[in-house]
């Protein structure tokens, strides 16, 4: 079984994924526990894996380990019950948009959800507190956004209610339009990724079977101009 060098720091659970998860998540309820999963690098099969909440999670320590590992598809579990920092997941057919500028669009995104978040939150984004990962490949753009406020979502699924709203924005600004694989009109955003049970996955990990591995590509910004980057930053749960 690979997992952690620190086996005080999670629960291996190898069993069918329905009563995997379920068993994971009833360790979790009335606490702030963390849940993984992974695939095993040589059949694809999952374990879920049961960190401690907050107060115990080391973020560096877990990191440290977590990099010497020979493969990694690790995924971080979203809960449809606890709070969770804003994200979104941007995908586009490169062939199919050769024209398609995403510096461009970036930049009026970030202006489109400092104004949304103000004026629905009075949150201040102002496109410095984010981070970016990137598994792109030669065929097909793909990049995960991180948002990082002062302010957390109750839960994924009101992130996603956002989110539907930070689409319809966006089309009516004609802001993100793509042609997906059957040639149709399309947004970046895919607003799929807000389901109960949702899971995504963790930076420096590949799906199984690829060899694309989410990379950093972007990190936040302080006031002098410095770039930002913590580790805790790259989770989904604060």
């Amino acid at each position: 079984m690979y997992i952690l060098e620190r086996q005080s720091v999670f629960v291996s659970l190898s069993m069918q994924k329905f009563s995997c998860l379920k068993y994971a998540l009833d360790l979790c309820v009335g606490n702030e526990n963390r849940v993984f999963h992974t695939e095993d690098p040589c059949n694809g099969i999952r374990k879920f894996l049961v960190a401690p909440g907050n107060e115990f999670f080391e973020a560096e320590e877990f990191f440290k380990s977590y990099s010497r590992l020979p493969a990694r598809h690790f995924y971080e579990h979203i809960f449809s019950d606890k709070p969770c920092r804003l994200y979104f997941d941007l995908e586009y057919f490169l062939p199919l948009n050769p024209e398609f500028d995403i510096e461009a669009f970036y930049s009026k995104f970030y202006s489109i959800l400092d104004y949304l978040l103000k004026k629905l939150f009075d949150i201040s984004f102002n496109g410095k507190t984010y981070v970016v990962l990137d598994s792109s490949t030669p065929e097909k753009f793909s990049n995960h956004l991180i948002v990082h406020t002062d302010k957390l979502f109750a839960s994924n699924l009101d992130a996603g209610y956002f989110a539907n709203v930070v689409a319809e924005f966006l089309r009516f600004k004609k802001v993100g339009l793509v042609r997906d694989s059957h040639r149709s009109d399309a947004l970046i955003l895919d607003l799929g990724v807000y389901k109960s049970n949702q899971s995504l996955r963790l930076y420096l990990s590949s799906k199984y079977g690829k060899s694309s591995v989410l990379k950093l590509a972007g990190v936040s910004n302080d006031d002098a101009g410095t770039k930002i980057f913590k580790q805790e930053f790259l989770f989904f749960h604060f």
